[in-house]
């Protein structure tokens, strides 16, 4: 799978300086693209749309959860918080070095939640907003959100 990147507020130097992002990069780049070549015929969809949806999911799941990410965690961390009907795909820390250029401590962990969305690109929002709510909650410093393009 090819990659390619958008960081925001330095998402992507927080992600190296704890190792997630090399993580993430090999992870993903190694994962298989499943194609059906008559998925959209008999569908009636554009001929674009040839990639199993499914599949990818769950082969992103089996590789990600393979190097330690939690799986499907809920959105909160704050003790008394209550319960959220939020989860997000994919939940790690990790220990960084030196952050004080982005954050200004010498060392800290890095808590970075994953969104991975194949399936609807209007359920982008509800991503994003999973990410604020972890940010608030403590739960997350830096939100990955995968999107296919």
């Amino acid at each position: 799978m090819k990659l390619q990147y958008f960081s925001h507020r330095h998402a992507d130097k927080l992600l190296a300086a704890c190792g997630l992002l090399q993580e993430l990069d090999t992870a993903l780049s190694a994962l298989p693209v499943p194609i059906y070549p008559g998925k959209s015929e008999a569908k009636q969809r554009s001929e674009k749309q040839v990639i199993v949806q499914t599949v990818l999911n769950t082969l992103v799941e089996l590789q990600l959860v393979d190097l330690g990410w939690l799986a499907q965690p809920q959105v909160m961390a704050t003790a008394g918080a209550g319960k959220t009907r939020y989860y997000a795909d994919f939940y790690k820390a990790e220990h960084a070095e030196s952050l004080e250029p982005f954050v200004g401590r010498q060392a800290s962990q890095i808590q970075a939640l994953v969104e991975v969305q194949f399936a609807n690109s209007a359920r982008a929002d509800s991503d994003l907003k999973k990410f604020s709510i972890g940010f608030s909650q403590g739960r997350c410093d830096v939100g990955v959100l995968v999107v296919p393009m």
